[in-house]
């Protein structure tokens, strides 16, 4: 072991002897025999070895050796890290040649145990490379946090690699009360302590995610962050954020929400109420029975917006809607001549944001905060899950027909249940559940369809969900993503999660809408009242559930 940990230190300057020693714990001993290969040119980086004994031969593309390495020498580290081919063929030039070897899973596995260890390996190796062994480690704890948890592998690759390390010692600070973000912080080894005027301090624990929301509301501060012990973090710059927005707007949106419910049926019960007035006397809300409200506080976010700052604009997606909690937000829209005009403005308990919610349109109108405020989220993606459970919900999500009473009567108003209009749900044969059905069968399923629109990037369900409705892709594509990373995509007349919905097993895959896309689904329950209804229905589902 004492000449391993000298080898490695040798090679790898940066790492205390602590890491020199773990890394060294981590390598088993090899043998191969004379003209064995130990990695081939083009071939992926799966591994890095230390010679022990005996004559290594580097060769070039013709098979000649190039270099011969001996012990002591270290064979692939570098694209290894870096998730490189070998760029040579490394050869056993003598009878036998021993080595130590490091696997891609052992060294996973220490960095779980020691995070800092691939910071100083990475600097040993001088390595500034977008895609290493460390960036996969670091994507697989941003899954691992609520706020990301419902992100594609892309998003989170692309933060992963965007993220750069800070070791604050002792009594560094990270960032002070009243200044504005500067980047987005992930703690993952050390303790830190946040601190404000009214309240002690209080530890931070490992793993925990800093400054998003003032990052993505663009907020002051309104604590101090302060290290107790040499720590480790890695930063999201504000540069960064926002370039990576720009590409995943879902990015924004992440950190403005709490996590989504893994399933509806865990949602605990706490009491209804936000801030210092009730959910209840919200007027939109008022409806619901208490214990809808308390699964529906559940999911309520909160976001502070300064004076003058814009919630959202025309164009823009409509994927949740607020309540104003303090102060005032201004609606307006753009005159023929190009300038904005006050239409209303939404005060303290007001809901604004609703109704293009409701009709699953983008933004008409531009919503600003007139005086510092702060908002209270519903994201349509949770109440969609809530709905599952307590049918209550689709009365706040569907259009509301009072408001449409004034229309002429050629106009036909959205159903009162919520659904599009009947030629609005699409054509159902092309779905093998409905094959074989009548047009009066069909009819029937019509009238439990609920028709839902999911933004690119936004999440139907994720791995161990129960799935707890029948989703049926009209428009658009979903990804699935198993755990080992494999990628799959489901086109238009799929059935979604029809596995998990008939086992009541769940899922294997993340679900992911990776455009725009339009689903119908029918809840679990009335799933099984068609099939009472319905034999070939019934048929159906019990033949695709033996494929």
């Amino acid at each position: 072991m004492d000449t391993l940990v000298e080898y490695l230190q040798s090679e790898f300057a940066d790492l205390t002897p602590e890491e020199l020693h773990l890394l060294a714990s981590g390598m088993q001993e090899r043998t191969v025999e004379q003209y064995q290969s130990l990695c081939r040119r083009g071939e992926d980086s799966e591994s890095f070895a230390v010679i022990k004994s005996g004559r290594v031969g580097l060769l070039d593309s013709d098979g000649r050796t190039m270099v011969t390495l001996t012990a002591g020498n270290v064979l692939g580290a570098r694209d290894f890290f870096t998730n490189a081919p070998a760029q040579m063929t490394a050869r056993a030039e003598s009878p036998p040649v021993t080595f130590w070897e490091m696997t891609a899973e052992t060294f996973a596995d220490l960095l779980e145990a020691q995070p800092r260890l691939g910071v100083h390996f990475a600097h040993s190796l001088g390595s500034t490379d977008s895609s290493t062994r460390l960036t996969e480690h670091l994507r697989r704890r941003l899954h691992q946090l609520p706020a990301f948890s419902g992100l594609g592998t892309d998003v989170l690759t692309m933060v992963a690699a965007a993220l750069s390390p800070m070791e604050l010692q002792l009594g560094d600070t990270l960032y002070r009360s009243g200044e504005q973000p500067s980047g987005l912080y992930l703690a993952v080894e050390g303790s830190l302590s946040r601190m404000t005027d009214s309240q002690p301090p209080m530890l931070i624990e490992d793993g925990a995610l800093l400054g998003g929301e003032n990052l993505a509301s663009d907020i002051p501060y309104n604590h101090t962050v302060v290290a107790e012990e040499p720590t480790l973090c890695w930063e999201l710059s504000r540069n960064d954020f926002h370039r990576i927005n720009q590409v995943h707007p879902v990015l924004q949106r992440a950190l403005n929400r709490p996590a989504i419910p893994a399933r509806p049926d865990t949602v605990a019960a706490p009491v209804p109420t936000a801030g210092d007035f009730s959910l209840a006397s919200v007027r939109e809300l008022a409806a619901l029975p208490d214990h809808v409200l308390k699964a529906v506080s559940q999911v309520v976010a909160t976001r502070a917006v300064s004076a003058g700052q814009v919630v959202y604009q025309p164009g823009e997606p409509s994927s949740e809607f607020y309540v104003v909690h303090s102060g005032e937000i201004e609606l307006s829209s753009p005159s023929d001549i190009g300038v904005n005009q006050e239409l209303s403005r939404a005060a303290v308990q007001d809901v604004f944001g609703l109704d293009s919610l409701q009709a699953q349109t983008p933004r008409t109108k531009q919503a600003t905060a007139t005086v510092d405020t702060e908002l209270l989220v519903l994201p349509r993606i949770y109440l969609l899950r809530l709905a599952e459970q307590f049918p209550e919900i689709n009365t706040l999500l569907a259009p509301d027909t009072e408001s449409h009473s004034s229309k002429p009567a050629e106009e036909s108003p959205t159903p009162a249940t919520g659904l599009r209009a009947e030629s609005d749900l699409g054509d159902l044969h092309g779905f093998s559940v409905f094959w074989g059905l009548t047009g009066q069968e069909l009819a029937r399923i019509q009238t439990e369809l609920q028709p839902v629109v999911f933004y690119p990037q936004e999440q139907l369900f994720t791995r161990g969900d129960i799935v707890t409705a029948l989703y049926l892709l009209q428009e658009g594509k979903v990804l699935l993503e198993a755990e080992d990373g494999q990628i799959r995509y489901l086109e238009p007349t799929s059935a979604i999660g029809l596995d998990s919905l008939l086992s009541q097993a769940p899922v294997t895959e993340h679900a992911f809408a990776s455009t725009e896309i339009r689903v119908v689904l029918i809840p679990r329950e009335r799933v099984w009242q068609l099939a009472t209804e319905i034999p070939r229905f019934d048929e159906n589902l019990r033949s695709l559930a033996q494929q």
